[in-house]
């Protein structure tokens, strides 16, 4: 049997214990001055509240690392150590009312993190982390175009912060 990993650096995650180890090994390949670029579903608070997803964020923050995080339309309750770092101005946080259907997490615009399509509330099927400049232009230019349909959220804005509790009420009562 062939080992991707060892051969292509392909890594196939095998659930949330998995996307979040090999999450946290992108943040921490971040350089000093580099990028984060997510593009989420739903904010789950399972993997974004999860402290090694935290503490891997912090390490890049604290390299000067710019973190954009893309969502929506929900977000579940419990994410309050990802909020914290959106209050207090390390992290920035996209919201667009219409769901994205890739997902996926790029580092400097070369390593990514990529989900198979799925439906909101299901599993991916497969992830898949890779290293790939072409693969890293097409992820940032797609970035680039979901940033003009959604909008920054400002935790200055009192309306932006309504709107997230309002966000996590909605999805906590379904």
């Amino acid at each position: 049997m062939v080992n991707l990993e060892r051969l292509f650096g392909v890594y196939v995650n095998k659930g949330v214990e998995s996307a979040i180890e090999n999450s946290t090994m992108l943040f921490d390949r971040a350089k000093e001055g580099g990028s984060i670029k997510i593009v989420a579903g739903e904010l789950k608070s399972k993997f974004y509240n999860d402290s090694k997803i935290i503490e891997a964020l912090e390490r890049a923050i604290e390299r000067k690392v710019k973190v954009d995080i893309m969502f929506g339309p929900n977000m579940d309750s419990g994410n309050d150590e990802l909020l914290k770092l959106w209050e207090e101005g390390k992290i920035n946080l996209w919201y667009t009312e219409r769901r994205s259907q890739n997902h996926f997490t790029l580092i400097d615009d070369v390593h990514a993190r990529v989900e198979s399509i799925h439906l909101p509330g299901q599993k991916p099927t497969q992830e898949f982390v890779y290293k790939t400049a072409w693969l890293g232009k097409h992820l940032a230019d797609e970035f680039v175009q979901l940033q003009l349909q959604a909008k920054q959220l400002s935790p200055k804005n009192k309306e932006d912060k309504e709107l997230l509790l309002d966000i996590q009420k909605t999805l906590v009562a379904v």
